[in-house]
């Protein structure tokens, strides 16, 4: 952990302490204390360079991990009684009531909560929506950021002329709404919130990384925001102690509402059809366990065509057809992506001159195996490579889908000639 960052931590947790009369994290035994170690987790800077929680000793089931008052949490009513007088009476939302105390207080030591938020993400933690490397990674795929950023661009060219000579910028706007639309925590998990106004910013548990298999319990109440470990769940010392944000979330929500993905996400999945006339919503999402052509994605291109299929009525040379309708518009969804061309091996790219030999070699391996195909490195961080590796993904299901559907067709055909042959035999 760098100097600079390790002196935000301790002014954050000086402030817990002074505002709120507690010390931030519960220390993990009696014995702890009496050797000096206080707490049983800590703040340290991760290996992506921002900000985790770890053990600091070994956690043990069902151990309380931190308590959080309700009386430190942000959202926007608190932040509506310290903001100018000025500003009280300005039409804004109360999600950007919250925007403004949040750029203003990082920046200003007077704010009450300015240590808490020195400690959020230096940059937008959702500039996937106008990073241009990502925008083209994104081609083809349902998310859609022009249709964002016209809107928010808008709101703050209005704000700005309401907020006069105190006016923020652009990059301070979209960072405040990244940090609060990624970290917040939702007004209605906490009983009596009702005059909060917006959803709230706790400190240290949305300093939390997320894990899909996280050993984390979250329990609210009116005077704390608790993490407990289940009876089951058990950390040791130095192990990074992880949060679920969201139950089984693809790719798609983690990086629209988190600004991350995860590579081989096992919960990934594609739940829309793309017709030329409509988009159909699809009730069984095809993902990478997709082996054979899904009857409901046979049922529905066939209605789009004026056309029904039921799989136990149809014949061969019909669900041959079908199975047809269904290809064209999973190839069509697959040419959209134009960072992906057809045939292509997509690779890691990896740091550094190794890293630089390693994507040559595996390039030059993928093409031996196949002399047509190309080679794309996925970008080594960023943006970008959050959104290439949703994107890779959703290529990679579509594109296992159209190989199960084409599969599918060809041995409706096999089975259709088949049946001709026996019926040429017995005649």
């Amino acid at each position: 952990m760098g100097r600079q960052h390790l002196a935000k931590v301790q002014l954050f947790q000086e402030w817990f302490l002074k505002k709120h009369s507690l010390d931030l994290f519960l220390p993990w035994k009696p014995e702890a204390v009496e050797d000096g170690e206080e707490f049983g987790i800590e703040l340290r800077a991760d290996e992506h360079g921002g900000t985790g929680v770890y053990a600091r000793h070994r956690l043990q089931p069902g151990e309380v991990l931190a308590q959080i008052p309700t009386s430190a949490l942000l959202y926007s009513a608190r932040a509506r009684q310290a903001l100018p007088a000025s500003c009280a009476t300005l039409p804004l939302t109360e999600e950007e009531f919250l925007w403004l105390y949040m750029i203003w207080g990082r920046e200003d030591p007077q704010y009450e909560w300015h240590p808490y938020l020195q400690l959020l993400p230096a940059q937008d933690p959702l500039r996937w929506l106008w990073d241009p490397c990502a925008q083209r990674w994104l081609a083809g795929t349902p998310i859609d950021a022009k249709e964002v950023l016209a809107e928010q661009r808008r709101r703050h060219e209005e704000v700005s002329r309401l907020l006069g000579d105190q006016a923020v910028s652009w990059e301070q706007w979209l960072w405040a709404r990244g940090c609060y639309l990624s970290r917040s925590f939702d007004q209605a998990a906490f009983p009596r919130s009702d005059s909060w106004g917006s959803a709230a910013m706790c400190p240290l548990l949305d300093s939390m990384n997320h894990s899909a298999h996280a050993e984390v319990e979250a329990r609210y109440d009116i005077d704390f925001a608790g993490l407990w470990l289940p009876d089951t769940g058990s950390y040791e010392a130095g192990e990074e102690v992880f949060h679920l944000y969201k139950g089984n979330a693809d790719n798609a929500t983690l990086l629209q509402n988190y600004g991350f993905s995860l590579m081989d996400n096992p919960f990934d999945c594609v739940e829309e059809l793309e017709l030329p006339e409509a988009k159909l919503q699809l009730a069984e999402a095809l993902t990478m366990d997709t082996q054979e052509a899904p009857e409901e994605l046979l049922m529905l291109c066939a209605e789009a065509k004026g056309r029904q299929y039921q799989a136990d009525e149809a014949s061969c040379r019909h669900k041959a057809k079908v199975c047809k309708w269904a290809l064209k518009p999973l190839r069509q969804m697959l040419s959209r992506m134009q960072e992906f061309p057809a045939g292509c091996a997509v690779l890691l790219n990896l740091r550094g001159t190794l890293g630089r030999f390693a994507g040559r070699e595996a390039k030059r391996r993928a093409k031996a195996r196949r002399p047509k195909a190309a080679a794309l490195l996925l970008p080594f961080s960023g943006p970008a490579r959050d959104a290439a590796i949703f994107a890779l993904g959703r290529f990679r299901i579509l594109r296992r889908a159209a190989a199960a559907v084409q599969e599918s067709a060809e041995m409706a055909i096999l089975a259709a000639r088949m049946e001709q042959r026996q019926a040429q035999t017995a005649e």
